[in-house]
């Protein structure tokens, strides 16, 4: 069972990366400067939000034109201590789309945006067609 869900929500190499990011936040919420890879291209998106999840949807709609909106948001953990791993779920929704996104990483705003964008994967999003300069990035 673990096989089928990886191979389809966590592929050894998938298409859409997160190259890497850094976050900010203040009294007005969060800020993202993050990289994208796919297909050999790098897109830079920045984007504002109450959370690093909003800040990253709001930098993939105003750089790139992808309209996309979080419906549902679960995380848990495999393992305990400083071994474990965070696991986050996204459901999204693209042009009447919806699918489920998983993402895993030891740091959580990590997993949840490689959620989103596995999420994006699932639904066949082309990020290679528009791209922006690579801002500097810290982190991921």
């Amino acid at each position: 069972m673990w096989a089928a869900f990886a191979a389809e929500y966590l592929p050894k190499t998938p298409r859409l990366c997160l190259a890497g990011y850094d976050t900010t936040s203040d009294d007005g919420g969060v800020t993202v400067r993050a990289r994208l890879t796919a297909g050999g291209k790098t897109a830079a998106i920045f984007g504002e939000g109450n959370g690093p999840i909003s800040a990253l949807v709001h930098g993939l709609r105003r750089d790139l034109g992808i309209e996309v909106d979080v419906l549902d948001y679960a995380e848990h953990a495999l393992g305990a201590g400083e071994e474990a791993v965070a696991v986050a779920y996204v459901e999204v929704r693209s042009h009447g789309d919806v699918r489920w996104g998983v993402g895993m990483d030891a740091n959580i705003t990590t997993a949840s945006m490689k959620a989103v964008l596995s999420a994006l994967e699932r639904l066949g999003v082309d990020i290679t067609a528009a791209t922006a300069p690579a801002p500097e990035v810290v982190g991921g």
